[in-house]
């Protein structure tokens, strides 16, 4: 299965664009993606992501 991610998604007039991430881990690089609406957003989503992110259940589908 295949997700597909728009690039500029514009939401109540604001364009996102969707910005990618990597770390490396023991395991081996892994990457993630967000949107943000400019490269500071971006960089201050990065930081809260950092400090207090937990992780959810596993994605089951995909809602059209």
């Amino acid at each position: 299965m295949s997700l597909s991610l728009n690039l500029s998604p514009v939401v109540a007039g604001i364009t996102w664009r969707l910005y990618p991430i990597e770390f490396n881990t023991v395991d081996g690089k892994f990457s993630a993606y967000f949107y943000a609406v400019s490269d500071e957003h971006a960089q201050a989503l990065l930081d809260d992501l950092k400090g207090n992110a937990v992780v959810g259940s596993p994605i089951e589908g995909v809602v059209q």
